[in-house]
């Protein structure tokens, strides 16, 4: 049986609010390439993203790979996010767009 490539990653997650947006960042490794999964959620959904990046080994840029359209995603709007601070565990809330971008990246690479 062959052995399947799977997702490693390379740090964990970072979740933080940077212009009235929380986001997630995480860097993943997949068949000896970098990338890098960020998710914008917004209290307006037409702001908010899910992108996964590839680094070009070349330069060390980060090139688009693969997004959600922001009427698929999944994770709460930002207002959802104000007991984050405190450690309520909302974040969770983020894994299943990662997870979807995720498959983006398997497909593609």
């Amino acid at each position: 049986m062959v052995a399947r490539p799977k997702m490693k990653p390379l740090d964990q997650a970072n979740f933080y609010n940077k212009d009235q947006s929380w986001y997630m960042k995480q860097h993943f490794e997949y068949k000896e390439r970098k990338l890098r999964f960020i998710i914008r959620r917004n209290a307006y959904d037409f702001q908010s993203s899910a992108i996964v990046q590839i680094q070009d080994p070349s330069n060390l840029a980060w090139l688009g790979l693969g997004s959600i359209p922001y009427t698929q995603m999944k994770s709460e709007a930002c207002y959802a996010f104000k007991d984050l601070a405190r450690g309520v565990s909302k974040p969770l809330t983020f894994l299943e767009d990662l997870r979807a971008l995720q498959d983006i990246a398997k497909m593609l690479i």
